[in-house]
């Protein structure tokens, strides 16, 4: 069995992006919940962007995901502009780089991070999970609401 070194993938997406810029460390934020990986680079100048990898499924539908996820990234009006990350475009275009190799066709994408003020807790106690099930019926009433109005 092979081994894969996603750095180096994440390595040279960038520089397919931008090579002027140099990347000093890659560390792994991945949330180990799904088959992507989720990498936060630092640069030279010390900005920050977030790399996310993936190989599962087919490479168009990542770029039709990504891209759906950056369109209403930019169109979220307030309060939520920042609730999605915004993907690294290349001119006009979402960048996505798509690595091809005999072992493995994978895709990444980049996003520059957002601020989170407030972090939930790594353990949601019984209350807090009551008021997100709450939450989430809320907002499915709104949505609902909202559709029957276009009826």
């Amino acid at each position: 069995m092979s081994f894969i070194n996603f750095n180096e993938i994440v390595h040279e997406a960038w520089d397919a992006y931008d090579s002027s810029r140099e990347i000093i460390r890659i560390e792994d934020i991945s949330a180990r919940v799904s088959t992507n990986y989720v990498y936060r680079i630092t640069l030279r100048d010390h900005n920050i962007i977030v790399a996310k990898l993936s190989y599962f499924g087919k490479f168009e539908h990542f770029v039709e995901d990504h891209s759906i996820i950056n369109a209403l990234s930019n169109n979220l009006p307030d309060p939520f502009e920042n609730f999605l990350a915004r993907s690294l475009m290349k001119g006009n275009e979402l960048f996505v780089h798509r690595h091809q190799s005999e072992i493995i066709d994978a895709w990444v994408v980049f996003y520059r991070p957002i601020k989170i003020r407030n972090r939930l807790p790594k353990r949601l106690n019984e209350r807090q999970i009551k008021l997100l099930n709450f939450i989430r019926h809320v907002i499915l009433f709104a949505v609902h609401f909202h559709l029957l109005q276009k009826v």
